[in-house]
């Protein structure tokens, strides 16, 4: 069975855009990659549990 995918760009493109600055800001600090990776899942758990409520 699949599921229906949705097209996060027309349902919150302005949280898609805020990942995106984050993903940047994430990637020009001095932190370990290991946290900055933590920190984008994290980010986009959030993301799409905004998205599908």
């Amino acid at each position: 069975m699949q599921t229906q995918r949705i097209d996060i760009n027309t349902v919150t493109s302005g949280a898609y855009q805020s990942l995106i600055q984050l993903d940047k800001y994430v990637t020009e600090t001095n932190l370990p990659k290991s946290l900055c990776h933590l920190i984008k899942v994290r980010a986009s758990l959030i993301l799409v549990h905004t998205v599908t409520q």
